[in-house]
């Protein structure tokens, strides 16, 4: 909402205002930041993406928004079934270090997914969260078809395709 307020030139107030309207219609849908026992994690301002992701200018953008409708979508069958109470957080530090996206169940961090359109490289945000995370496990979802596990430390990362991870999901 701050970056907004300057780009929009209007008040902060404001902003939350149209947020608000926005997610009421089903417009937009926001991803807050997951700062519990993270040093130096952000703790206020959550990220806007559209439930119309292919409206979404710019490919990069278009794909990470893909990929939240339907984590976010699987949030809402995992809880509404009655398997945990599942949230879509995010996770990112003052330092600029980010993971897109952590599936948060009964309160604690479940599994952190990355977004990566084009790059099938292990993202180097994989080094800095996989630690201080207590999840085991993380996916980073890329364009196009792949499957490559990492470790760091205990935690394995699963590089995989897009098809693959949406399709398993809800």
């Amino acid at each position: 909402p701050a970056a907004m307020r300057e780009d929009l030139e209007v008040g902060f107030d404001t902003v939350k205002r149209w947020l608000t309207f926005l997610a009421a219609l089903y417009h937009v849908f926001e991803v807050k930041p997951y700062a519990r026992s993270l040093p130096r994690s952000l703790k206020r301002y959550g990220k806007v993406y559209l439930w119309d992701w292919a409206s979404v200018p710019g490919a990069p953008a278009r794909f990470e928004n893909l990929v939240g409708s339907h984590l976010l979508k699987a949030c809402h069958f995992w809880t509404d079934t009655g398997q945990g109470d599942f949230q879509l957080r995010y996770l990112r530090t003052k330092d600029g270090h980010e993971i897109d996206f952590l599936l948060v169940r009964d309160g604690e961090p479940w599994l952190p997914v990355e977004v990566k359109q084009r790059d099938a490289a292990v993202a180097p945000s994989w080094a800095r969260f996989a630690p201080l995370l207590p999840c085991r496990r993380g996916v980073q979802i890329v364009g196009g078809t792949t499957r490559k596990l990492h470790r760091f430390g205990p935690t394995e990362v699963l590089v995989v395709g897009a098809a693959e991870a949406l399709g398993s999901l809800v």
